[in-house]
């Protein structure tokens, strides 16, 4: 254990560092669904229930992520940051691991845009962890007291050892009993019998991993004198709170065991506490008292949910919560698909990122007006555990965005369109000429898809288009983007849409055109993004194939591209406010 906590100590301070650069993703060719003969020098430094592993980075390879998994248990999926590179080595912490357990890791990778795994796997198996003495205290508190008992609740660990010793309340009193048992599995409840009707008690209570070395953190559980009046029965499933008797006209209040404050008024038999007024993330024993009795049921064991704060764009949502030492996360994500039609990816879960104070989970590459369901089930040290469910739209794109070029350029001077809703259709957005646009002649015309093939009763087209023929809307819209961008006087005998593909947010459509004697063809593509607090749509529009530079030279080219763009690529900005 001190030897990890050693390595935390060295990884944090080597994170905390200015990174040094490492090799730049190049243009690999190799196949990646498995690839083979390839060592990536994979390190472990591990205890018995967290590890540091680390490897090298492979040439090529622009990202990272680690398949865990252990014989008959389930596999889980880890990211590598790039933020863990340090002194030539990517690092990921592992935790949740069991104690003298096999683990087998393979590398999943990602260059240009193609995955695999690497075929060699790595093993290791962690420490027995035997002699490790728990840093945290069991939990137990009194459900109920009886005339001569008292029932203890207790999240038990299988194999760890108990020792309780009870203690009488009353002064002078050396009433003291012990008793020591080893766990077998989870129990549910402890009877503690031989207690005296008039008398109060402690129970302190202690673990460890084995019997006579405990640990140095105690839980003491309060056990009242019997009370003949209690009639109330508390009881809670999931986060819904259930009171025995029917709830009258009575005052009834639930209250807090730590510091006996009144949380909530019971006006129901069966209901739940508002999370607003729980603390987060912390397993707390609550009472019913009712006024007019002067009677309290017994107590209940209940872990609040945490409390998050979420940060919605089109692309991401970042959840944020404040920290509680030590505990695990689980979170999974769901995509709710309502359109049948849309292809929507699964979105790619990270780890819980920690500072200590402050919990982040950050999805990434998500696609925009999508609901995500997103799960987090969290572990205290002491066993309990506790799921909180939202679901979440990422932002949309619909507005109206702008490229603004030059003034003396006239009808391409600037480039307007507006982002709308796209229905049930299989394309994530219409984008229609604005009335900004230099070339608006009094139709809005659908530049994007020009044909949606996505809807029902669509039909295929047959053979080429005349380019005189407008007999359909989008073979006006075809035409008008055509007088957009080309800047000659030739314009193409025939067409027709060759493809069009949708990959979430973008989509790319081949047009074939006939000119000249010479087959030809365009690529066009749309595609939204989110850039440095914008919205963004970028649009690209260029020659395809052998004949590209035949479209190439009469085509409108951007004078001042965006970084990493080229002359055939317009970057349009959301334009906000009264346009």
């Amino acid at each position: 254990m001190k030897r990890i906590l050693l390595s935390l100590l060295i990884l944090c301070f080597i994170v905390s560092c200015k990174p040094i650069d490492y090799p730049n993703p190049g243009n690999s060719s190799a196949t990646l669904e498995r690839v083979t003969g390839i060592d990536p020098e994979w390190l472990v430094e591990k205890g018995s229930r967290n590890a540091i592993v680390s490897f090298s980075p492979l040439e090529g390879v622009d990202s990272y992520s680690i398949l865990i998994s252990q014989e008959g248990g389930e596999e889980r999926t880890l990211s590598v940051l790039p933020s863990s590179f340090s002194l030539g080595r990517f690092y990921r912490e592992i935790k949740g691991l069991k104690p003298d357990t096999t683990y087998s890791l393979t590398l999943e990778v990602e260059s240009n845009g193609e995955k695999g795994e690497v075929e060699e796997t790595f093993v290791f198996k962690t420490e027995d962890g035997s002699s490790d003495k728990p840093e945290y205290a069991p939990y137990a508190y009194c459900s109920k007291r009886n005339v001569d008992s008292a029932v203890i609740e207790f999240n038990l660990e299988e194999g760890m050892w108990y020792r309780m010793v009870l203690h009488s309340k009353e002064e002078g009193d050396l009433d003291r009993k012990e008793f020591v048992f080893q766990s077998n599995g989870y129990i549910d409840s402890y009877t503690i019998n031989g207690l005296e009707i008039d008398k109060a008690y402690v129970l302190t209570i202690q673990h460890g991993k084995q019997n006579g070395e405990w640990g140095v953190v105690k839980r003491e559980v309060e056990i009242e004198k019997y009370r003949a009046n209690v009639s109330m029965i508390l009881s809670v499933s999931g986060s819904t709170f259930s009171l025995s008797e029917e709830v009258g006209g009575d005052e009834i209040y639930l209250l807090s065991k730590s510091d006996g404050s009144f949380l909530y008024r019971i006006v129901e038999k069966d209901f739940t506490i508002p999370s607003s007024i729980l603390p987060s993330m912390e397993r707390s024993e609550y009472f019913a008292y009712n006024v007019t009795d002067n009677a309290l049921s017994n107590a209940v064991s209940f872990t609040s949910p945490m409390k998050t704060t979420a940060a919605v764009t089109p692309d991401s949502i970042t959840l944020v919560w404040e920290e509680t030492e030590e505990a695990l996360y689980y979170v999974s994500v769901e995509v709710i698909n309502d359109n049948d039609k849309r292809v929507i990816p699964d979105p790619v879960v990270p780890d819980v990122e920690s500072d200590g104070e402050k919990a982040m989970l950050k999805l990434n590459k998500l696609i925009s007006n999508t609901q995500c369901k997103i799960t987090i089930t969290f572990t205290l040290p002491d066993g309990a555990s506790s799921s909180s469910t939202e679901t979440i739209k990422t932002d949309s794109y619909v507005g109206t965005y702008a490229w603004l070029g030059y003034p003396s350029d006239g009808v391409r001077s600037a480039f307007w369109v507006d982002v709308k809703e796209s229905g049930d259709s299989a394309y994530p957005y219409y984008i229609t000429v604005s009335e900004k646009d230099p070339l608006y002649d009094g139709n809005a015309y659908t530049i994007m898809p020009l044909i949606d093939d996505s809807l029902p009763g669509f039909t295929p087209i047959q053979g080429n288009i005349k380019y005189k023929d407008e007999s359909q809307e989008y073979m006006k819209a075809y035409k008008w983007n055509a007088k957009k961008w080309n800047t000659t006087t030739m314009s193409p005998s025939e067409w027709r849409p060759e493809s069009s593909v949708v990959n979430g947010d973008s989509v790319t459509s081949i047009v074939y055109s006939k000119a000249l004697g010479m087959n030809l063809y365009t690529k066009t593509q749309f595609t939204f993004r989110y850039r440095e607090g914008k919205k963004e749509l970028v649009f690209y529009n260029a020659g395809e194939g052998t004949t590209a530079n035949f479209v190439n030279v009469g085509l409108f080219t951007n004078k001042n591209p965006s970084p990493g763009l080229d002359k055939y690529s317009f970057v349009l900005t959301k334009m906000e406010g009264e346009i």
